[in-house]
């Protein structure tokens, strides 16, 4: 999926995801700020933001790169996470494919 030769698949790919994942995440957000759980005046639009962000860090983790530069980078996504759902640190982990990608 990540080779040149796979660019238009690749796109494709990503575009049908985040059109696919994006509405049930953002009910699941709305649902979090009418619990309180959440901060985000602008639900959709910040769902958007981070899945698009989520999305390309797959690709980002899928480069040849050292165990410490891919822990810094889900560190940092983590933190960035928290701080536009405003929830507190510690809130996200974020995990996925992280296992696949240090093999």
């Amino acid at each position: 999926l990540h080779s040149d030769e796979n660019l238009i698949t690749h796109q494709k790919y990503l575009t049908k995801s985040f059109e696919t994942t994006i509405p049930y995440i953002t009910a699941i957000v709305e649902e979090g700020v009418e619990a309180g759980l959440f901060e985000v005046p602008y639900p959709r639009e910040t769902v958007e933001i981070m899945v698009y962000m989520y999305g390309y860090l797959h690709d980002t983790l899928a480069r040849p790169a050292d165990s410490d530069d891919h822990a810094r980078i889900l560190r940092a996504s983590e933190g960035i996470f928290t701080r536009v759902l405003g929830i507190k640190n510690g809130g996200i982990k974020l995990n996925y494919g992280i296992n696949e990608v240090l093999q």
